[in-house]
């Protein structure tokens, strides 16, 4: 009797203890990838800071400040996540869509939200890649006047990325936007499942954005002159 009850409850016991190790990773990847989009924009605006009050970035700082996910994310670090990811860096400004609204504390005009400039993380040069498959590359660049959305590779599966509400504020500041993505698969139970797609968005404000001074240091710019080809300018 006790062999009979074992051969029914083993296969079950079997598949909980599984499914407790999938949600597990699941879980601390999911918070990983949260912690990334949150340290990054962090950084990025106080390491943007210059004594004239300009918030300025080199594409060495940018590509520093997103090789921090390494740090937010040990599962990447050490090898133990190795499905596809990116980590992306933007800057954001905005523009009042309706030049006769006044903003007040009981009117809310509506704004364009408009990409600057948009870098994604790229390992070094003959850097040994830890977690495998390496970065993929995601931008927030489009075309002027359009809702700020992800433009995502075919691979990816991802959701409802618009993420900037732009109808109901007053005086947005411009902000660093970090976009963080892990596809995990489970280990066990893929074929239920499939590849999850974990999306993190980071919005930090610049630190010396003030509406007085001129428009170019109202966000952070990037050193253009410095980057191949213009790459992470947008139109």
């Amino acid at each position: 009797m006790a062999a009979i009850e074992f051969a029914l409850i083993a296969p079950i016991f079997a598949m909980l203890m599984i499914g407790v190790y999938d949600i597990s990773v699941a879980v601390t990847l999911n918070q990983e990838v949260s912690n990334a989009a949150h340290t990054i924009p962090t950084s990025a605006s106080t390491l943007a800071v210059q004594p004239d009050d300009t918030t300025t970035l080199t594409v060495t700082q940018v590509q520093q400040v997103l090789s921090g996910i390494y740090a937010a994310m040990p599962m990447l670090r050490n090898g133990a996540a190795a499905g596809i990811h990116s980590a992306t860096l933007t800057s954001v400004s905005f523009q009042q869509s309706d030049p006769q609204c006044v903003a007040s504390s009981t009117t809310a005009c509506p704004y364009l939200a408009y990409a600057k400039w948009s870098v994604s993380y790229a390992e070094p040069t003959g850097r040994p890649l830890s977690s495998g498959t390496g970065f993929t590359s995601v931008s927030r660049c489009q075309a002027a006047g359009t809702p700020l959305r992800q433009v995502t590779p075919a691979q990816y599966t991802p959701g409802d990325l618009t993420s900037l509400p732009t109808a109901a504020v007053s005086a947005p500041d411009p902000i660093l936007v970090a976009d963080i993505h892990y596809q995990y698969t489970p280990l066990f139970y893929n074929f239920i499942t499939g590849p999850i797609d974990f999306w993190a968005i980071g919005l930090w404000p610049v630190r010396t954005a003030s509406l007085s001074a001129p428009a170019q240091n109202q966000y952070t710019t990037y050193d253009l002159a410095n980057a191949a080809g213009g790459v992470g300018q947008c139109p």
